[in-house]
């Protein structure tokens, strides 16, 4: 056994130690495409089993505790690890219903980084792979607003203003800008606006 190689979270909330080697040098980055299978036990009790594709960042979108997410960041390509997940980066005081999980706990993984796909940085897509990508983060940044998540909301329309702020085929398109914000229609004026009076 490796022991304990790795702690995140500033408090020791997340631990990971390596069971099998990965392949390469790349972990993946926020965004990526990862297929993860996991066996996630609560003392000595197994609670869920699962395999599951989502985007590096979006995790709680799909039921996915925040601790897996942070060690999935620095683990590689076919890598398995036994990751501890402290309650504050699991399910906090709540627990999970569900599956079972009490509040206050901790819980460990046994968690396999099947397969990951980059995104793509900023400089390597053009103008409408820019609008696509943030029409599709303007998405899920809607869904963490409504859900009342708003840090998570707030990071989404960021990356948003990030990828747009130099692309030109958004900024000189005024249709385009009115069919991107359609979800957020500008308030309409409660005056009419007045006839010209007297003006040459």
């Amino acid at each position: 056994s490796s022991g304990i190689n790795a702690e995140y979270g500033g408090d020791a909330g997340v631990t990971k130690s390596i069971v099998v080697e990965g392949s390469g040098f790349a972990n993946p980055r926020d965004g990526a495409t990862v297929t993860v299978s996991w066996v996630m036990h609560h003392m000595d009790r197994e609670l869920e089993k699962r395999t599951v594709e989502f985007t590096l960042g979006d995790g709680s979108a799909h039921g996915i505790v925040q601790g897996v997410e942070i060690a999935l960041l620095k683990m590689n390509k076919g890598e398995t690890a036994k990751v501890t997940v402290k309650a504050k980066y699991a399910y906090g005081n709540v627990g999970n219903a569900d599956l079972a999980v009490p509040g206050m706990a901790d819980l460990t993984y046994t968690l396999t980084l099947e397969k990951m796909e980059q995104p793509k940085y900023k400089y390597e897509m053009d103008g409408p792979e820019k609008i696509k990508f943030a029409e599709q983060v303007k998405e899920m940044g809607t869904q963490f607003f409504r859900e009342g998540r708003y840090d998570l909301a707030l990071k989404k329309y960021k990356l948003i203003t990030d990828y747009l702020e130099d692309s030109d085929e958004y900024e000189g398109d005024s249709e385009n800008d009115e069919d991107f914000m359609e979800d957020e229609p500008a308030p309409k004026k409660e005056e009419k606006s007045k006839p010209d009076e007297g003006r040459a």
